[in-house]
């Protein structure tokens, strides 16, 4: 047998991220809980719970840290042991919250994709919002590399920003709503989109290099 089951959430799972340097799985859900696991022999190693639906969650490079957004709006975050480090942050996210969160490679600042199409980057030790840009429609996904940030759109474009001047760098046109992107390198990028299809792009002419799946 290849692996184990993950079993204790009551509703939908909406995220699951690996711990960057140990066999770790955190996970959210619907239930409105972020579980830890062992990738190993599927032991639940804790459980925390927060006031609304847990949309996303993603890692610190570092493993130290999670963040994690919700419904609501919010992001939490939570230390190896599952205790909150800061109070919740709220973001101005519209109706259905939070979609994805992203840290940045040095792990300093963190990033939320929201419903009503903005990213917010926020100061990862302090919980404040920094800046924010819009992609005119619900980011779903978002991902960084170097000092770029990546979003997956449901009007069908995937945008790319400097994610410290906020200017918009480049926009693909997909076609379909974007469920998730994310870089392969600094000059190509990965699609997922609401066809069933994944692709593979060329950031630089917005091109499709080659269709995968």
């Amino acid at each position: 047998q290849i692996g184990c089951p993950l079993t204790g959430h009551t509703s939908y799972v909406t995220g699951v991220a690996f711990h960057p340097t140990k066999n770790l799985v955190a996970s959210c859900s619907y239930d409105k809980s972020v579980k830890l696991w062992n990738a190993d022999t599927g032991a639940e190693l804790w459980t925390v719970r927060v006031d609304s639906m847990v949309m996303c969650l993603s890692y610190a490079p570092s493993g130290d840290m999670l963040a994690v957004g919700d419904y609501d709006g919010n992001i939490h975050f939570f230390n190896a042991k599952g205790e909150k480090t800061l109070s919740p942050v709220n973001v101005d996210a519209g109706i259905g919250g939070v979609q994805s969160v992203s840290f940045s490679p040095s792990g300093d600042m963190v990033a939320a994709g929201c419903y009503n199409g903005k990213i917010h980057f926020m100061d990862a030790a302090a919980g404040q919002i920094k800046s924010s840009v819009s992609c005119d429609s619900r980011v779903e996904s978002i991902d960084w590399h170097d000092n770029r940030i990546v979003a997956g759109c449901y009007d069908g474009t995937i945008k790319v920003f400097d994610a410290q001047s906020g200017d918009r760098l480049s926009t693909v046109n997909v076609g379909n709503a974007v469920t998730s992107v994310e870089f392969a390198n600094d000059n190509t990028l990965l699609s997922a989109d609401s066809s069933g299809k994944t692709k593979v792009w060329n950031i630089a002419t917005g091109e499709e290099k080659t269709e995968a799946l």
